[in-house]
């Protein structure tokens, strides 16, 4: 049986037509499927995706709790859904007690049973990184990191908080971007290749989802204003519609704690882009053209 890495694997990803990374010239291609209905607002198609998730599960769910605020939405979508399951935040040696601390508060607070487990990236990246980087041909150290937390909860179907529409302003073309790395999607190689039924990138669970945070008033507003604004300024724009959603959602530093550790994880990444950077890494579609031809 093939493991969903998406709602019916809607999103299907390729490399100059083949399944796997062959050629360091290979580009990285995505394959989006139409949703088959009108996306509602944002907070509603994540209540309807995290019902998917739950009747899709094989194992208890556990919210991966990193203290940031898109862990915390689906958080708070899953109490309003009475739908069971756990956190488990990973403190990494390095440093990110700042969200440990957030996380553990917010789970107190909302009686939520909370695991923090130690994750030494110093012996991840020694002992395992490179092997795994090689099996998969990934240029950046982040999935990898990813592929080993996922590993170590195996008793387990985590959630990720992440997955929302990367967005740039393209000077060249003068439009704004949706943009995806292929790196990222090493992950769902993983999932795929060892069977490890998991929800990655949760914000591409459905199609409606995706289209519902980039149809969002909010980020709309972003868009038509990008060319006179800095990329920057999207992440409190995103805070700002999750705000609207979430009213008690507070602004907060992130810290996640690979800043501490920068020059283990970027000494690494250098090492990957060396042996595995290829050209056609990054997949890329106009705001407009890709709404358009999403819409059902």
């Amino acid at each position: 049986m093939q493991i969903e890495v998406c709602n019916e694997n809607y999103l299907s990803f390729s490399w100059s037509g083949q399944n796997a990374r062959k050629d360091r010239l290979d580009n990285f291609e995505l394959h989006w499927k139409s949703p088959v209905r009108q996306n509602l607002n944002f907070k509603e198609e994540v209540l309807r995706a995290l019902q998917l998730v739950d009747k899709k599960r094989d194992r208890p769910l556990a919210l991966f709790m990193s203290g940031g605020i898109d862990s915390e939405i689906i958080a708070r979508s899953l109490l309003e859904a009475n739908i069971g399951f756990e956190a488990i935040s990973f403190a990494i040696s390095g440093g990110n007690s700042f969200d440990i601390r957030w996380a553990r508060s917010f789970c107190k607070k909302n009686g939520i049973k909370h695991s923090i487990i130690q994750f030494d990236e110093n012996v991840f990246v020694e002992d395992f990184a490179i092997e795994m980087a090689n099996e998969f041909q990934c240029p950046d150290p982040y999935p990898l990191f990813e592929c080993q937390r996922i590993k170590m909860v195996p008793d387990f179907f985590p959630i990720f908080g992440n997955g929302e529409p990367f967005l740039r302003f393209s000077k060249a073309s003068q439009q704004v971007e949706i943009v995806e790395s292929g790196s990222d999607y090493v992950v769902w190689q993983h999932l795929q290749r060892y069977g490890i039924a998991a929800c990655y990138n949760f914000f591409k669970f459905t199609p409606e989802l995706y289209l519902s945070y980039l149809r969002e008033p909010v980020i709309a507003s972003w868009v038509e204003n990008a060319n006179t604004l800095i990329f920057d300024e999207l992440t409190w724009w995103k805070f700002y519609m999750y705000k609207k959603h979430w009213t008690e959602l507070e602004p907060r530093q992130k810290w996640n704690g690979y800043e501490s550790i920068a020059k283990l994880y970027f000494g690494l990444e250098a090492n990957l882009k060396e042996k595995f950077a290829y050209p056609g890494e990054l997949w890329a579609e106009s705001y407009s053209s890709f709404i358009n031809r999403m819409l059902p």
